[in-house]
């Protein structure tokens, strides 16, 4: 969050690590004196109160307003706000908020700022959005962070391994059934057009997650196709887990 310099608005995108982030964001923004409102746009595990203090549940924006409202004036630093829940075979999901409730959760009273999930992948380290429907954004948005997973390469370009293959497919110029390299990642994850097509105004950064020792070749293999490729990207991110836990901002290279 602060290596993006402090947004009110951030939204996650992309495979392999978004709710990690999205979460570790929420923790830095409460640990510099900030109120952080966790939503999704689609869908995301249930959130628990391991994740933060207080998970709202509320079809109706004003009902959800208030009772942030009120965990917030009960001392809570992040709270995690959905529309509704459903069954699914990971578990309990929260179902997405409208983009339009993101603003009206931030404010005198409520949160400072807002981060959001804005994208699915079926829990698939690598993908490409499928437009117009994804991702998710919210309109006032004003950071967008793209994530890939470190462990997709090598992985087949299959829809089982890798989500919106087809899409990934088309963009890196390969055929499906092909493998996941650093090129491919690189001209999925380097395009502002492609992730933030409805969204061009706000400032656009790639996260490289899963970083560790034991993959620094493929990390900068990686970073060196993003930046070859990049076209809108600031900078991108190499993440992984710190003396905080996962989702630690390990190092950075300007595109």
């Amino acid at each position: 969050w602060a290596a993006c310099g402090r947004p009110a608005q951030i939204a996650f995108v992309g495979g392999g690590g978004k709710t990690t982030l999205t979460f570790r964001t929420a923790r830095d923004v409460a640990s510099e004196g900030g109120i952080a409102v966790v939503v999704t746009t689609t869908r995301m595990l249930l959130p628990t109160t391991d994740d933060v203090p207080s998970v709202i549940v509320q079809a109706e924006f004003d009902d959800a307003r208030r009772e942030v409202e009120a965990a917030i004036a009960s001392g809570a630093k992040t709270v995690a706000v959905a529309a509704g829940v459903e069954d699914s075979p990971h578990g309990k999901r929260a179902i997405g908020v409208p983009i339009q409730w993101v603003s009206g959760l931030l404010g005198p009273g409520l949160g400072t700022v807002c981060v959001v999930e804005a994208d699915g992948s079926r829990k698939l380290p690598f993908k490409a959005p499928r437009q117009p429907q994804e991702p998710v954004l919210p309109p006032e948005i004003e950071v967008v962070v793209a994530i890939c997973g470190l462990d997709c390469l090598g992985s087949a370009l299959v829809e089982k391994e890798v989500c919106r293959a087809d899409i990934v497919a088309q963009l890196a110029g390969v055929e499906l059934g092909s493998l996941v390299t650093p090129a491919v990642v690189g001209k999925v994850m380097a395009s502002k057009a492609v992730w933030c097509w409805n969204a061009m105004h706000c400032s656009f950064f790639v996260a490289i997650n899963k970083v560790d020792d034991r993959n620094r070749l493929d990390v900068t293999e990686v970073v060196t196709a993003v930046v070859a490729s990049a076209d809108g990207v600031q900078e991108v991110f190499m993440v992984g887990e710190d003396v905080s836990g996962r989702g630690g901002l390990i190092g950075r290279e300007r595109a």
